[in-house]
């Protein structure tokens, strides 16, 4: 599976609610716009990998990477 900006935004968004904020609360903590935060849960926005870590970090999750054995050409 990718990473993706829609993979972020379903994780981020599942997170928000299980931690009982709203967009409005959380985008205050995180000093950006409603709006944005809006975009990213819903895909559209291509985030910045700070910016991705300080969303993921504050609903307490964390970004890990991982070096892959192989990739498959059509994984690509």
């Amino acid at each position: 599976m990718r990473f993706t900006p829609r993979i972020l935004g379903l994780i981020v968004s599942q997170a928000r609610k299980e931690s009982g904020l709203t967009q409005q609360q959380l985008a205050q903590r995180l000093q950006v716009s409603r709006k944005w935060l809006s975009s990213v849960e819903n895909g559209k926005e291509d985030v910045n990998l700070r910016l991705a870590h300080n969303v993921l970090s504050e609903l307490g999750y964390s970004l890990r990477l991982e070096k892959q054995v192989a990739m498959d050409k059509k994984d690509e």
